[in-house]
């Protein structure tokens, strides 16, 4: 039976990261436990969240990036609002012209990169960052998420939807 996250734990032997006779071992953990193979591995520390976030991004032919490594410019944080980047889970890490670099933890998710591609107008590049480091940098950047009524007014009132 094929999983969502299929994808990445092939893409993950490929690089050397996990064996396959751990990728067997686990997968019918997985199933029996009723979560993903990727989710598990992570959990028994087999593979760390980076070298997930490389399996992504050389699935699908581009960069990954961590992003506690890095400082990211005011005025490039300021191109992405707060209730935008939160809602998508997306930092924006370079503005080169009107080519702006974006990290993502989920480069599978179409919808979303269209829905920003769409938003934030000229050329976005999407770079692959693990889930954490998405969180870390939102919140390093964007604040903690201690106002969230307050966020999910903004958010519909900029939607149009208050």
């Amino acid at each position: 039976m094929a999983t969502r996250d299929d994808y990445v734990v092939d893409m993950l032997v490929d690089l050397g990261f996990v064996s396959t006779e751990d990728v067997e071992r686990f997968r019918s953990e997985a199933e029996s436990a009723g979560v993903g193979v990727v989710d598990l591995l992570l959990a028994n520390r087999v593979v760390q969240p980076y070298q997930v976030a490389q399996a992504k991004a050389a699935y699908f032919g581009v960069e990954a990036v961590s992003l506690r490594d890095i400082q990211i410019p005011d005025d490039v944080i300021a191109t992405i609002p707060r209730h935008i980047a939160r809602k998508y889970r997306v930092v924006p890490i370079s503005k080169v012209g009107n080519t702006l670099t974006v990290a993502v933890a989920d480069p599978s998710d179409l919808a979303t990169l269209d829905t920003l591609t769409h938003m934030l107008g000229g050329d976005v590049v999407f770079k692959v960052a693990p889930e954490e480091d998405i969180e870390y940098a939102l919140n390093r950047y964007y604040g903690g998420s201690r106002n969230t009524e307050l966020d999910q007014m903004i958010q519909e009132i900029t939607e149009g939807g208050g």
